[in-house]
């Protein structure tokens, strides 16, 4: 796991930093393998347990498209973060999938 990726998870769960999006560039597949089973055994075991929703702050990008995507909907308040949105099962949002579905 990327220290600089902890470090961002961590601020955002101890509330040093509000809630804001962090943009994981590159494909998703890349993002699952380095993300994802750390995120669900954590989650099965109970280890975070209260801060699942820490999930929604991180946002797969593959284009600037999808980028400004994520950042319109933080800066006009749509954009589901935080402890009152979603939890996203790979540990992150996949904003591809996002955008498709909308």
């Amino acid at each position: 796991m990327d220290f600089e990726y902890t470090l961002e998870e961590v601020r955002r769960k101890t509330g040093s930093n509000p809630p804001t999006p962090v943009l994981l560039f590159g494909e998703t597949e890349y993002w699952r393998k380095k993300v994802t089973s750390r995120f669900q055994v954590n989650r099965e075991t109970g280890t975070i347990r209260g801060s699942e929703w820490v999930s929604n702050c991180f946002y797969c990008i593959q284009t600037a498209d999808q980028g400004l995507w994520v950042l319109r909907h933080f800066f006009q308040n749509t954009l589901l973060i935080g402890k009152g949105g979603p939890v996203y099962d790979e540990g992150f949002c996949d904003v591809y999938f996002e955008m498709s579905s909308k």
